[in-house]
């Protein structure tokens, strides 16, 4: 049965990359599917870049920009795609001087490199389910494609019309979706006839949960594990997950119970029609170099997100 890892938002962490691939290769994965969001705010972008990119260009590997990747190559060079202005438009006045940061620790052609990709598509597979991937979420626009998060469609339910039309437009004939660019690790089925999230709350607020997240403290955890078999539901049916973020997770306190940060991301084994799901969290630790350039380049309220894997920055900050 392959195995494929899901990652996204990795935001230029590389001792949270180190600590994935190192988990990933543990539990026998083949191939790599990046959802975008490669380089910035973390301070090794250019080390990050040379790390994966070799991951990336291997067969049955994908990898999508995100939206931070297409602001920072308009901000590099301001006549690539000139249209993804509007991603550094939509950034807050923070969050677009991490980046001029980035801009200035990595060359050129890698961010231009990491642009330089869909932010939506396809997978090509001979099984079933049909596989659909954006680093936000599926849409007609390829640009709204790598800025709309998720949780602006919950309830899901309420907007299944909606997500019908989408799929018609863009993604027919799919029943498996992969989103990123929200940080939080989610899963959401339609059988046909409802919405469901198959475990409620998880991936929103993990606060009341973490003494389970790592209960061995240093252990790789498997927060979640889900099987679907596509073929006992109609064409209708629709798996729609989010592997969270390998550098910047959102979802749950973390630091200040564990003394340890969490990298996020998670597994799928296709066998024909069968789906397998296996959530994944990570723990690592900061290497003192990186811990310093964390402390000396950013404010302390980026460094507190990573610590609590919460936000301290306004919603007007964080960017769409």
């Amino acid at each position: 049965m392959p195995k494929y890892a899901a990652l996204s938002d990795i935001h230029g962490n590389l001792d949270a990359l180190e600590a994935v691939l190192e988990d990933s290769t543990n539990r026998g994965v083949e191939a790599i599917w990046f959802l975008g969001d490669l380089l910035d705010p973390g301070p090794h972008p250019a080390r990050v870049f040379d790390r994966i990119q070799y991951l990336l260009n291997r067969p049955k590997a994908v990898w999508l920009a995100g939206n931070h990747d297409r602001s920072l190559a308009w901000m590099k060079n301001d006549q690539f795609q000139a249209k993804s202005k509007i991603c550094y438009d939509k950034m807050g006045d923070s969050y677009r001087s991490f980046a001029e940061i980035t801009r200035d620790a990595i060359k050129e052609a890698s961010i231009l490199k990491a642009a330089d990709r869909p932010t939506q598509q396809r997978f090509e597979h001979h099984i079933s389910p049909g596989i659909f991937m954006a680093h936000g979420f599926p849409n007609p626009d390829v640009l709204q494609a790598c800025m709309e998060y998720d949780f602006n469609l919950a309830p899901l339910g309420s907007r299944g019309g909606e997500i019908e039309e989408i799929r018609n437009q863009v993604a027919p004939n799919t029943q498996l979706w992969l989103i990123g660019h929200s940080h939080r690790q989610s899963a959401w089925w339609f059988d046909g006839q409802t919405w469901n999230e198959l475990s409620p709350g998880f991936g929103t607020d993990l606060e009341g949960h973490t003494r389970s997240i790592v209960p061995n403290n240093n252990t790789p955890t498997v927060l979640m594990q889900t099987e679907i078999d596509f073929q006992q539901y109609p064409i209708s049916s629709l798996l729609i997950l989010n592997p969270g973020s390998v550098g910047f997770p959102r979802d749950g306190i973390v630091l200040k119970d564990f003394g340890v940060n969490l990298a996020k991301y998670l597994i799928l084994e296709l066998n024909d029609s069968k789906l397998k799901v296996t959530f994944c969290a990570v723990p690592y630790m900061f290497a003192k170099e990186s811990s310093d350039v964390w402390r000396a380049w950013y404010p302390a309220e980026v460094f507190n997100m990573l610590a609590i894997g919460q936000d301290d920055l306004s919603r007007e900050e964080i960017p769409v």
